[in-house]
């Protein structure tokens, strides 16, 4: 399953260490990479994660409002907080959520 994190700066991101130590104790079979994505390339670049195979991304500083723009369908916390956390597909289209208030 290819995941990962996204964002400007991301180098001090834990994320792939965390998830990946997760999977690995339930078996699953994850690559968890982070990457560094700029706002004026982030709408191009999250249609091609998804398009070549992408599952899902955690969304960091400064894309979490950026993101909204790009998703198909938005949740209402998503919608309430104005920005998202998470991207995921979802029946063919790109589902955006936050968590952040969870």
């Amino acid at each position: 399953m290819k995941l990962g994190v996204i964002g400007s700066p991301i180098e001090h991101s834990r994320s792939p260490q965390i998830h990946s130590s997760f999977a690995k104790q339930f078996d699953i079979d994850i690559s968890f990479q982070k990457y560094l994505v700029e706002k004026n390339e982030c709408s191009n670049w999250v249609k091609s994660f998804f398009e070549s195979g992408g599952h899902g991304l955690s969304v960091t500083l400064p894309l979490k409002e950026v993101v909204l723009e790009i998703a198909d369908d938005i949740s209402l916390r998503a919608k309430q907080a104005a920005a998202a956390n998470m991207l995921f597909l979802k029946d063919g289209k790109i589902f955006a959520d936050c968590t952040d208030g969870l």
